[in-house]
């Protein structure tokens, strides 16, 4: 990734300048014309400050929860209203992806159609919506709302561009729910997760180099283990941010629910003492500054050694071991007598086939946290092919309608979700 790219990126996430985002509400459509084991030809997602918290899909053809906050905080009606809506929703993107398939005159291969939509809320106040659509991981129309128009990014776009604004409520639908109906869900929403969305967690920063066989030196700020998902590194030299110099990771979940992130840059040696990693995120006062770990080549060095100890110790214990059980023959066939009949640690087989696990219950229950984009282990590498071409995971995928998954979930009082029409925001033709 070059330096503009990484700089687009950083926007994207919310770590450039300005405004500074408090919370994001967004909502993500996938659909593969291909479908395979574990990967549904559909998928609709609602994420809440990048943690998912509604997920449905063309296999279970149900909206369900995925946090606590939401359960506790909606009735039925809501879980009704959202799974119809992403079922009107699941045709129109089966229709858009084969009339986008017929225009590229394709077949054959997978083909994916992403959709996202959403709205930040800023650090004054004011909220901020984004719609936009990618096809085969890569950009395709975007609506800008500042001009009520819609912007392709690539030719087989412009017939879309041209049939959307023949008819102008599209686009002020669009606005409306952008400009108000998003923020209102938004606002609700962090009412309901309070406590686990405005908890506030430091990032853990550590700054390391390493020489390169030309003699460059390679410095990497990391930060782990913080909450909220905003954040911003940058690279300091004498003072003066080197953004143009700098590449970015992109931001990974911690198992815990925290966050992960990098920053590099390259540096001559001699000048490593000039430079410093800047760190700025909300549970911060003020932003830190971190320069590079005097011992951090000494650490590199250490960590391989302490590796093969490591091994050494474990092969003499299993020696050890293996030499007291020649001695104890009579407890190594209880042993293998209790394997046999079932310990405690392993499973033990009821009579109708299915097997539990006795004694540490707490391991056969524990299950690791979702990713960003919240989908099982086996769809990671399936939607990182898709969504890393298409602006480096873009967290702008989306179409004219996806924001209506949840939005119409439940009307408000004024009952500016009722009668909305999902025609018009999700033309079924592109």
């Amino acid at each position: 990734m070059g330096p503009g790219s990484a700089v687009g990126l950083l926007l994207l996430c919310g770590l450039g300048g300005g405004a500074r985002v408090l919370h994001s509400l967004q909502y993500l459509f996938v659909t593969v014309s291909d479908p395979s084991p574990g990967i549904p030809r559909f998928q609709a997602m609602g994420y809440m400050d990048g943690n998912l918290f509604v997920h449905y899909n063309s296999d279970s053809k149900r909206c369900q929860p995925r946090t606590q906050w939401i359960e506790d905080n909606v009735g039925q009606e809501y879980w009704d209203r959202v799974t119809e809506i992403a079922q009107t929703i699941q045709q129109l993107s089966y229709d858009g992806l084969n009339t986008l398939r017929d225009r590229y005159n394709q077949s054959g291969r997978a083909h994916t159609l992403q959709y996202m939509s959403g709205c930040d809320l800023l650090d004054d106040g004011s909220t901020k919506g984004y719609t936009q659509v990618g096809y085969d991981g890569k950009d395709f129309i975007t609506f800008d709302m500042d001009n009520m128009t819609f912007i392709p990014a690539v030719p087989e776009a412009e017939a879309t561009k041209r049939k959307w604004e023949q008819d102008e409520s599209i686009a002020e639908t669009l606005k409306n729910y952008l400009e108000n109906i998003c923020g209102e869900r938004l606002k609700k929403y962090v009412r309901y997760g309070q406590l686990e969305l405005e908890r506030r967690v430091s990032p853990t920063v550590r700054v390391s180099g390493k020489e390169q066989e030309d003699g460059i030196l390679t410095l990497t700020c990391r930060a782990h283990g913080f909450y909220p998902r905003p954040i911003v590194l940058s690279w300091l030299k004498d003072g003066e941010v080197r953004d143009q110099d700098t590449q970015w990771g992109g931001l990974a979940p911690n198992s815990d629910g925290t966050y992960y992130t990098w920053a590099s840059i390259e540096a001559h040696p001699g000048d490593k003492d000039r430079f410093r990693c800047r760190v700025e995120h909300a549970s911060l006062l003020q932003p830190g500054l971190y320069a590079l770990e005097p011992h951090s080549d000494l650490l590199s060095i250490l960590l391989p050694v302490a590796a093969v100890v490591l091994v050494a110790i474990t092969i003499i214990g299993v020696l050890l071991w293996k030499l007291r059980a020649g001695k104890a023959p009579h407890a190594g066939r209880e042993a293998g007598q209790e394997l046999l009949n079932g310990s405690p640690d392993q499973p033990h087989r009821a009579a109708d086939g299915s097997a539990s696990l006795q004694g540490r219950t707490g391991m056969a229950t524990a299950r690791p946290q979702a990713w960003p984009w919240a989908l099982p282990a086996q769809h990671q590498s399936f939607l990182l092919n898709s969504c890393m071409g298409w602006m480096s995971c873009n967290r702008r995928l989306l179409l004219a309608a996806a924001p209506l998954l949840c939005a119409a979930a439940s009307p408000s009082a004024a009952g500016n979700e009722q009668g909305l029409n999902l025609e018009l925001l999700l033309p079924h033709k592109c």
